[in-house]
């Protein structure tokens, strides 16, 4: 007889390795989930979801206006021309026009609507800093309120719009 000791496997102590890592790995990530915060829903939900339908009312009564509003931006002139629709020209009670500046919030402003007789108003551009911005504008006309907004970006003449004067990726220049 031989007194050669024979091997055993590797292949039952390999199998036996990868389940107890697969489940440790299991576990990790169990444990992982378990304490991630799973809220979809903030928690003034109704409210948020009333402000949001006010802001599509808004947005509609504007696209139901025989005209459009409009903002652009004149890179030579360094201003932000807004006019609101011609039949609301003259007639609007109250406003605001919110320029929001998407990569640093500490640059967002506030400015009254002031129109001049004809719905025109010019902002100047030369405070605002290079890049992109969006134009928000906020107006009464007869106890309604109504809404329009664009992007510019300052330092290049382009506004991005679409054909019903909505926010689209179309550049166009002015």
């Amino acid at each position: 007889m031989n007194n050669v000791k024979r091997r055993g496997s590797i292949w039952p102590k390999a199998i036996i390795g990868y389940f107890v890592f697969v489940i440790i790995c299991m576990i990790i990530f169990v444990a992982w989930v378990v304490r991630q915060n799973n809220d979809l829903v903030r928690p003034d939900y109704y409210a948020e979801e009333l402000r949001f339908q006010k802001q599509m009312e808004r947005v509609q009564r504007t696209r139901n206006l025989n005209t459009r509003a409009s903002i652009v931006y004149d890179g030579t002139a360094q201003k932000v021309y807004i006019q609101i629709p011609e039949e609301h020209a003259g007639k609007v009670s109250e406003g605001i026009i919110h320029l929001y500046r998407p990569s640093d919030a500490k640059l967002d402003r506030n400015l009254p609507l002031a129109l001049a007789p004809d719905g025109k108003q010019q902002i100047d551009a030369t405070q605002l800093a290079t890049g992109l911005w969006k134009v928000r504008v906020f107006w009464t006309f007869n106890n309604e309120e109504f809404f329009h907004d664009d992007l510019i970006v300052v330092g290049s003449g382009f506004s991005f719009r679409n054909e019903e004067g909505g926010l689209e990726g179309a550049a166009r220049t002015n």
